[in-house]
């Protein structure tokens, strides 16, 4: 059997995250998923999905957030195999664990949407995350992964850069290179294809919080920080991410729960020019 778990609080909708269709499609994948929560959560939900309410408050403004809701999620999930994901992440089918080796954590491949759902953004956010594993493993310091003595093909340099505070640093960017080839697991990310004013408020809190929970980081992320006191501007993403590139998604592999609702993810148009080819 194979589980997810993930967190949240009561302001998905504040905050354009699609928990409704996060639990619709993806409770169709997987035999249960914990959804932890710090509030009550009035939503309904399929039967194999249960809600955990968590009964202490973490420190909001900092990245404890999202590890101990994580960490409290992934502690009711009594199946075999689990995997970490976040509200805004969609699996593009059930992972097939028959070949995985339940010593080693197997990453997902982020396929990150931008602005659209026929777009994809690349060199620009962390493009894999080590989250579906066998058993207990610990959150790591930034809620990005778990961790644990062994990891599918390591990749010392992209687990380095595999940081959040990474994610947004102004200036050169080192192009990653996916863990490993015999097992690739896909996951659309929906955490750019909000409302810009919504992504300014949510990423300033991000930021804000990976500045709190690691002292002395790099002033770019401080950078950032004033950069989107703004109105966040979709066309401006070379801006923020010097090396990046849009890439023309194709819409056959997509979710279908994101095809049918494609007008709740419709931010930004971008002229043909502007693709890779």
């Amino acid at each position: 059997m194979i589980g997810a778990y993930a967190f949240t609080l009561n302001d998905w909708k504040e905050f354009d995250y699609p928990l409704d269709l996060w639990l619709e499609w993806n409770s169709k994948h997987f035999d249960k998923i914990i959804l932890a929560t710090y509030e009550k959560l009035n939503i309904e939900v399929p039967s194999n999905v249960f809600i955990k309410e968590i009964p202490f408050k973490p420190n909001l403004n900092t990245e404890e957030y999202y590890i101990k809701g994580k960490t409290y999620a992934q502690r009711f999930l009594d199946t075999d195999w689990k995997v970490m994901l976040d509200i805004d992440e969609f699996v593009a089918k059930r992972i097939d664990t028959s070949n995985l080796n339940p010593r080693k954590a197997y990453a997902l491949e982020q396929k990150n949407l931008y602005g659209n759902i026929e777009t994809e953004i690349i060199n620009a956010f962390t493009p894999f995350y080590y989250r579906i594993h066998y058993g207990y493993r610990k959150v790591d310091n930034t809620g990005g992964n778990v961790i644990g003595p062994y990891a599918a093909d390591f990749n010392l340099r992209n687990f380095i850069n595999d940081a959040f505070r990474k994610i947004f640093k102004i200036g050169h960017y080192i192009p990653y290179h996916f863990p490993y080839s015999n097992y690739k697991f896909e996951i659309w990310h929906t955490g750019a294809v909000r409302r810009p004013s919504v992504m300014s408020k949510k990423w300033e809190l991000e930021t804000i919080r990976a500045i709190k929970s690691h002292p002395g980081i790099d002033s770019s992320y401080k950078d950032f920080l004033e950069y989107v006191h703004n109105i966040f501007n979709y066309k401006n993403y070379k801006t923020i991410w010097p090396s990046s590139e849009l890439k023309r998604v194709n819409v056959d592999a997509l979710p279908n729960v994101l095809k049918i609702n494609r007008d709740r993810f419709n931010f930004a148009q971008f002229p043909e020019s502007l693709y890779k080819t």
